[in-house]
């Protein structure tokens, strides 16, 4: 992990994000124009739950919490957090290269998914009373569902699996299919080496934990940074892809927060760059 030369506060960029995370979700219901439903549906949920996802880790980043509970090892659990961020990047990213028929796909693959988990329920627990109950219900639900979206059964529980950050790399333009690359690269592999748990992962949380059981808090402060920024970054350009394409009139607190985080990190440097943000906000 590369050791920043500087430090941001976060006090700079506070008003900004917090207007940005109200302002986004709310002219996205009540000022676009969406093409479909499923495309308003898929875009006002992503957003909205990448906002409740960024209140999270920004609670468990607290440098001084009120709450003496509140632990500095537990801005430790922001990287599984910041994948929420990353993933809704890459779906935003990728609906917007064919917004109306990638929602309906999105919505249509979701309907399988949901229809399987049934399945799989009435398979396993049928024949228990305690489940008759929730079955009927699901079924029910599923039929709504199966109706708004008006499809036969057949066609969505026919429709190809969504698909994964490194599957959409393929279906994407060559110019977008770079930038997933440089993604998978820089932020997709560490946020995944910590989730899983594997070696490089393990050493980065492990042995933070270990130094603060000797006492020493260095790693984890240093730690709690370094993802921090990596999460704001990621908010913003999930953002300036919403403004980039819909135009929703967010763009002045955008281009404020990249200013503040460019001249503070080489990495978010880079990634405003190579997906040009400052030609495509203006």
């Amino acid at each position: 992990m590369v050791k920043l030369r500087y430090s941001l506060d976060y006090a700079l960029i506070k008003e900004q994000i917090d207007r940005l995370l109200v302002s986004v979700p709310n002219k996205l219901e009540r000022e676009w124009s969406p093409p479909t439903k499923p495309a308003f549906l898929v875009l006002l949920g992503t957003v909205t739950g990448v906002g409740n996802t960024f209140k999270t880790i920004g609670f468990l980043s607290l440098e001084k919490p009120q709450d003496w509970r509140h632990r500095p090892e537990m801005s430790l659990a922001v990287p599984p957090l910041a994948r929420v961020l990353l993933d809704a990047l890459y779906t935003c990213i990728f609906l917007f290269e064919d917004l109306p028929t990638r929602a309906d796909w999105y919505i249509s693959a979701g309907w399988r998914e949901l229809a399987e988990y049934v399945d799989r329920s009435r398979r396993d627990y049928g024949s228990d009373p305690d489940w008759s109950q929730y079955l009927l219900e699901a079924n029910s639900r599923l039929e709504k569902v199966r109706k708004l979206i008006g499809k036969s059964e057949n066609q969505l529980r026919g429709t190809e699996w969504w698909p994964t950050p490194p599957q959409m790399k393929k279906r994407v333009k060559p110019a977008t299919a770079v930038f997933f690359a440089y993604l998978d690269d820089w932020y997709y592999r560490e946020f995944s080496q910590i989730c899983h748990g594997t070696l490089p992962g393990l050493i980065r949380t492990a042995g933070a934990l270990r130094d603060l059981g000797k006492g020493e808090t260095t790693k984890i402060e240093r730690m709690r940074g370094y993802h921090l920024m990596q999460v704001v970054t990621l908010l913003i350009a999930l953002y300036s892809e919403v403004e980039a394409e819909l135009r929703i009139d967010v763009a002045r607190d955008i281009k404020y927060v990249w200013q503040m985080l460019i001249q503070h990190n080489p990495f978010t440097k880079e990634l405003f760059d190579r997906r040009d943000y400052g030609s495509r906000l203006q």
